[in-house]
């Protein structure tokens, strides 16, 4: 399913497809965490099967959804187009589960019905959160390691220092602390989206720097709003918890202790640390 897995073919070392075996681990792992939540990445070449592979996940009982697209690749006006049909028709699934009670949550349809979420940062990269190399070196994220750059970490330009020797790059973190996006403040989109001027990681790819964003975020935005206000009419979603209560806050399983977590309601008032960076 190329949406869900688009860089790579997954294949067993024997060349057989690993496709079944991911999908009957899926399963055994929803019925201890159903409250799991399923990443898709589109891409321009796969994007007329969105629809196709969202339901394919809800019939194995994925009822939680995120997605975000793979702007590395040229996206073109027709597939935006293709996308926003491709949403409909996802909204019209969503209401047809909902009438019959179950209930399904994609994020980005929900979270883009309320307008901004009042933070000033894309995410909390170099903020609140870092990645970490195999080789012990710390950056923003870790969309920002480059696995085929094999120069010392001390050369690279977006590396932020070493668990050995701390942020040895302030000046480097700064620019995400500081973060101002431009061209976008005062934007009828800036200020009534969750966008906050795209990926850090996308902007340094396709413009050079953080804080320049990608032409392709607009359209995104542009079409994520016209497919939410659909979104917001045909589920008639006014209140929903956009708290974006999300798997990192169960990574301390505690597993056998008094404060395993077993299950999570998503309407609680649970925050999603990593998705609340202001």
């Amino acid at each position: 399913r190329s949406t869900l897995f688009p860089y790579t073919t997954l294949f067993r070392s024997n060349g057989n497809s690993s496709h079944q075996t991911i999908v009957e681990n899926l399963k055994q792992a929803l019925k201890k965490w159903p409250f799991y939540k399923v990443r898709m990445s589109p891409t321009p070449d796969n994007i007329h099967r969105f629809y196709s592979d969202i339901k394919f996940l809800v019939e194995l009982d994925v009822t939680n959804l995120y997605f975000s697209p793979v702007y590395d690749f040229k996206w073109k006006e027709e597939n935006w187009r293709t996308w926003k049909e491709e949403c409909f028709k996802v909204i019209d699934l969503v209401d047809e589960y909902q009438k019959k009670g179950i209930e399904i949550r994609i994020e980005h349809f929900i979270s883009y019905t309320n307008g901004s979420d009042g933070r000033i940062n894309p995410c909390g990269a170099a903020r609140n959160y870092i990645g970490i190399d195999t080789d012990g070196s710390i950056w923003p994220c870790h969309a920002f390691v480059k696995f085929s750059d094999h120069r010392s970490w001390r050369e690279k330009e977006w590396c932020l220092g070493h668990i050995e020797y701390g942020i040895t790059r302030q000046e480097v973190r700064d620019k995400f602390i500081n973060f101002k996006v431009e061209g976008c403040a005062g934007k009828d989109c800036y200020l009534n989206s969750p966008c906050h001027g795209g990926c850090y990681r996308a902007n340094v790819d396709l413009e050079g720097e953080i804080e320049i964003h990608h032409k392709q975020i607009c359209k995104y935005v542009e079409m994520q709003r016209e497919v939410s206000a659909y979104y917001k009419t045909k589920i008639k979603v006014y209140d929903q918890n956009t708290g974006r209560s999300c798997i990192c806050n169960n990574m301390c399983y505690q597993e056998g202790t008094s404060e395993e977590i077993i299950e999570v309601d998503p309407y609680s008032d649970m925050q999603c640390n990593c998705n609340n960076m202001s």
